[in-house]
């Protein structure tokens, strides 16, 4: 019987150490967003792509949501539309290594473009919006920042799931306490037998 206990015990303690963890992957459709923000673009002679780092935010950011089919259908169009307008505006931004400037993009451009992020943010479930001098981008839900123009660290690892945690180690306490209550009352019946 004591071996019983014993195994159970270092099963209980081996289960409520685990900690539960989700690594989300990018769907297609994410992919697909992505994959035109990697592209390279050309505005007159020029080209363009996004620095990595906000690609590689907008990739941690995907690695949390799951993107549908509507909410590409809307982001695509609008992320097209985006790189179109500065293809129709060329004479209007001025390149610097390879970086666009938007500082010598006329009020309409500028409005139009964060029209077009605004919308596609929203599609995403994000709020998108400028401070004057910088994108501000936070998730609509818990206005956590989603975006910021400093150099991050790619998230390649899990999100820890600690309710998950939790519960397994509360309903194993539970279960433990049920079942030392059990063998409580078991020895106490034994005992009685006995006398």
């Amino acid at each position: 019987m004591k071996k019983i206990v014993s195994l159970f015990l270092c099963l209980i303690l081996v289960l409520s150490s685990l900690t539960i963890t989700s690594a989300a992957s990018i769907n297609k459709y994410e992919r697909e967003i992505l994959n035109l923000l990697n592209t390279h673009q050309t505005v007159g002679t020029q080209e363009f792509s996004w620095p990595a780092s906000y690609v590689n935010q907008a990739e941690n950011y995907f690695l949390k949501i799951n993107l549908t089919k509507h909410q590409r259908d809307i982001i695509v169009p609008l992320l097209k539309s985006s790189y179109s307008l500065l293809k129709a505006n060329k004479d209007q931004i001025i390149f610097q290594k390879g970086t666009k400037n938007i500082k010598y993009m006329s009020q309409k451009l500028k409005t139009k473009l964060l029209s077009n992020a605004a919308k596609a943010g929203l599609a995403a479930g994000l709020l998108v919006t400028f401070n004057g001098r910088n994108l501000v981008i936070r998730n609509k839900a818990t206005n956590k920042l989603v975006f910021s123009a400093a150099p991050i660290i790619k998230v390649t690892g899990s999100d820890t799931n600690y309710v998950a945690a939790a519960s397994v180690s509360a309903a194993s306490l539970a279960l433990l306490s049920f079942f030392i209550f059990m063998l409580y009352r078991r020895r106490k019946i034994i005992v009685k037998e006995n006398s």
